[in-house]
């Protein structure tokens, strides 16, 4: 129990680090994909995904769309999960009712690799929340450690 303090600081950053790299790329990629070139496209795919588990449910819009680059046809399911956090149902639903089956849309093309396509649906504003938490935690779990040294130095 000595090092209570120290190890749960160490897993809380850790924990954080693992928030802010995540949300991180996300928002790394929409910021990317905001300036690649374009295709146009077709909505092929436009369903409501929902995951059950011991957190509650998670609602997640599921879109795919078909285009076509240099005579070759392909399909891609991602895109940008521009919704807020506040009601992930009620963001996932308008991103669905604002992509539906038909559409046609705007991808931006991977300039790497023009066969990967993503459909910009807005900024991941749930991934700038995810990112702050995870600043926080990061921040929460140094304190925790320099608490438990203070501490261990202390005795």
């Amino acid at each position: 129990m000595q090092y209570f303090d120290i190890l749960a600081g160490v897993l809380l950053a850790i924990a954080g680090g693992t928030f802010v790299v995540r949300a991180a790329r996300a928002l790394a990629l929409y910021d990317r994909a905001c300036t690649w070139s374009t295709a146009p496209g077709v909505v092929v795919r436009s369903e409501l995904r929902e995951d059950t588990d011991g957190d509650g449910t998670s609602y997640r819009a599921e879109i795919a769309c078909s285009y076509t680059v240099a005579g070759a046809q392909y399909t891609t399911s991602q895109h940008t999960e521009g919704r807020t956090f506040e009601h992930p149902e009620e963001s996932a639903r308008a991103l669905l009712s604002a992509f539906p089956v038909g559409k046609s849309v705007e991808l931006r093309l991977d300039p790497s690799a023009p066969q990967c396509a993503i459909l910009i649906t807005g900024m991941p504003q749930h991934m700038v929340v995810i990112r702050r938490v995870g600043y926080a935690a990061v921040l929460a779990g140094i304190g925790l450690v320099l608490y438990g040294l203070v501490q261990q130095a202390a005795r």
